[in-house]
């Protein structure tokens, strides 16, 4: 699905079960962490090279993206903040903040910082985060690419996060966590590891702390005879996962 230059990104119609895939944006380096609203019919995703976050409406071919300054800390994902409809939540290095953007081309905007991660590696990222039912973000953390293929001991975090509330540890000895997703009803949270190159599925309270149990493994793709690494999934009405895999074209 991403490639890390030049890349385009792939938009399925919902319709078509896999039968079209239509290349509806160009020139773009390393496209992350689609997010569709449907309630604005609109696909958000982030551009980590770049420092971009962009939008796409479907049925107007619309492409617009502006630059988050500073450069530097990659920007992992955008999600629009319920009700409010300029505001989104995104990842910047380890911070969690809002982003105020009317979604227009180039357009000015600010960031406000809302909590910032505290790790003791050293140039770790925030890489994606999902929020569930009930209004609870889990993002993970990525170590940097340079040591990414030297990494001995799994050091990515999930960390959990309640609006007002504190930015907490929620899973750790991870690899590189590229996907989270979320069973239509909640009761389970699927995870991509693209180190491990495995999917594992959760059990998933919802109360009192949202604890995890139950680990599973779904998927340990390196006994699989196909290319590529896991990395990224989303669950679909039916309950149903989607997995990407880099570097495998599937």
């Amino acid at each position: 699905m991403v490639d890390s230059q030049d890349s385009t990104l792939d938009l399925v119609h919902p319709n078509t079960c896999l039968i079209e895939v239509a290349e509806v944006i160009q020139n773009l380096q390393h496209p992350v962490n689609p997010h569709w609203d449907a309630t604005r019919n609109t696909l958000y995703f982030v551009d980590t090279n770049s420092s971009t976050v962009h939008l796409y409406h479907p049925e107007t071919q619309t492409h617009n993206q502006t630059q988050i300054f500073p450069i530097g800390d990659p920007i992992s994902f955008i999600i629009p903040v319920q009700n409010q409809g300029d505001s989104f939540l995104v990842a910047h290095g380890l911070q969690l903040c809002i982003l105020y953007w009317d979604g227009s081309d180039s357009a000015n905007v600010s960031i406000d910082v809302i909590t910032t991660a505290y790790q003791k590696e050293k140039d770790f990222h925030f890489i994606g985060g999902k929020v569930d039912r009930h209004g609870q973000l889990y993002v993970g953390s990525q170590a940097p690419k340079n040591i990414l293929r030297n990494i001995e001991k799994p050091t990515g975090v999930i960390y959990s996060y309640k609006p007002f509330g504190s930015l907490k540890v929620y899973l750790t000895g991870l690899g590189l966590v590229t996907g989270l997703g979320f069973e239509p009803y909640g009761s389970g949270l699927y995870i991509t590891d693209s180190i491990k190159n495995t999917v594992d599925r959760f059990d998933k309270d919802v109360k009192p702390d949202f604890s995890l149990s139950n680990q599973q493994n779904i998927l340990n793709h390196n006994i699989n005879d196909m290319d590529g690494k896991v990395y990224g999934l989303t669950v679909d009405s039916n309950g149903k996962l989607w997995i990407a895999l880099y570097d495998g074209g599937q």
